[in-house]
């Protein structure tokens, strides 16, 4: 089963028939291929949350942006953007398709101009790493690796049946979680 969601077809969900998707802010994709792979090109301060079942491999990216909505943008309507609206969500597609055993690896949270941010102030990308750390326990999902904070941006691509997590970044080169 493949599903993916494009933010700009408001929020519909299709089945694709490409092996490899390149998610924007909203977007996840759910696959079950042995050849899919997702990916998140320039991520700063946003999240990229992979959800993997090492047992049945298969998962889901997505591309989270902040924690919350602000309160005069709040609504019934379930927003991917948000980390409080994507992690139940996805979990629950996890579960949905037969997932028992759930982890979770995470890219992003990036500062990418500290210097013009004052030092007691806590950034975009912290809260955003701290909400999700806390969704996911309350989801009680582990996280199993992670690259979070630093000062530059990255690009994530995500292998679904495998788990794999490449994180690339032109400071660091490429590494795999």
């Amino acid at each position: 089963m493949i599903l993916f969601i494009d933010m700009s077809t408001q929020n519909k969900i299709t089945e694709t028939e490409s092996f490899h998707r390149r998610l924007r802010i909203g977007d996840w994709h759910f696959d079950d291929r042995k050849d899919a792979i997702s990916s998140v090109i320039g991520l700063g301060s946003c999240i990229a949350l992979a959800l993997y079942d090492p047992v049945r491999h298969y998962g889901i990216l997505s591309h989270l942006m902040l924690p919350k909505r602000l309160d005069e943008f709040i609504s019934d309507s379930l927003d991917l953007r948000y980390i409080e609206d994507a992690v139940p969500f996805l979990v629950e597609m996890m579960r949905i398709n037969g997932s028992k055993k759930i982890v979770a690896k995470a890219v992003g949270g990036a500062t990418l101009f500290k210097e013009l941010i004052s030092p007691k102030k806590i950034t975009i990308g912290q809260r955003n790493t701290a909400s999700l750390i806390k969704a996911l326990e309350k989801e009680h999902i582990p996280i199993v690796a992670s690259d979070f904070d630093k000062e530059h941006g990255r690009t994530i691509t995500f292998y679904h049946h495998d788990g794999i997590l490449l994180v690339k970044s032109y400071k660091l080169g490429s590494m795999e979680i």
